[in-house]
């Protein structure tokens, strides 16, 4: 069985701590099968918050260069976005922006981490008649992004926004932690955080597995006053994702 080393290249230590709430009680790591390709990934588990991880986790820059050539094209298609997948994110930005819209009346200005093509910031620009930003390394995905009529970024900018959002990214991340602190910063006092991550899925690309219980703690150690936190199934076809509506508090 093919070992994630063999495709990203791995630390040569284990975390030893968790990367959501830093807790050291942890398990494994125990080699699990992916969802959906056939690789053999390390991960542990931790015993306080429940957040399963890849342990040892892969090299930042060893997966943002996976990410960035061929290979990650390679495996899904091809390196111009596909129909499926264009459908896909639209399907979701859809169901994402009624989740906010239902909630959030008003908005000055929006940020999504990891938004693709920009199918989530095109949705909310249209309804709250605000500036959004698409944070999207991607540069073929920003490019259209930008087309579709929102700015793009590499790097989550200083805002701040009233809303920032993260639609099936944050599992894709070796320091979720450390990013989710970054977006409470960049919002305003008594703005709002839109996270959506699936439930319970190992696959070689997910340094992350996440389950309810899980997904909300590390949501709150970020500093982010949780609001709801639900399972549901947006998309009829997809499997079941988990949701958390968070707030900054206000000063």
């Amino acid at each position: 069985m093919t070992t994630l080393g063999q495709w990203a290249g791995v630390a040569e230590e284990r975390l030893g701590v968790c990367p959501g709430c830093g807790s050291i009680e942890l398990t494994g790591p125990t080699l699990i099968g992916g969802k959906f390709r056939r690789f053999g990934v390390p991960y542990s588990a931790c015993a306080s918050c429940g957040l399963l991880f890849q342990d040892p986790m892969p090299v930042p820059s060893k997966l943002s260069e996976w990410y960035a050539g061929s290979g990650y094209r390679t495996k899904i298609g091809s390196r111009l976005p596909s129909p499926i997948v264009i459908q896909r994110q639209a399907e979701r930005a859809v169901a994402a922006a009624r989740f906010s819209l239902a909630r959030k009346k008003t908005c000055l200005g929006m940020a999504e981490l990891g938004g693709g093509l920009g199918a989530l910031c095109s949705a909310l620009r249209a309804e709250y008649d605000c500036p959004t930003v698409n944070v999207e390394i991607d540069q073929t995905y920003a490019s259209i992004s930008r087309k579709a009529g929102s700015e793009t970024a590499d790097e989550i900018p200083d805002g701040p926004f009233d809303l920032v959002a993260t639609l099936h990214t944050l599992e894709h991340l070796p320091n979720p932690l450390e990013v989710l602190e970054r977006m409470y910063q960049v919002l305003a006092p008594g703005g709002h955080l839109y996270v959506e991550v699936p439930r319970d899925e190992p696959d070689v690309v997910h340094t992350l597995v996440f389950g309810l219980e899980s997904v909300r703690k590390l949501i709150g150690h970020a500093g982010f006053r949780v609001l709801e936190c639900l399972q549901a199934q947006p998309i009829a076809d997809l499997g079941t994702v988990l949701i958390c509506w968070a707030q900054k508090e206000a000063t």
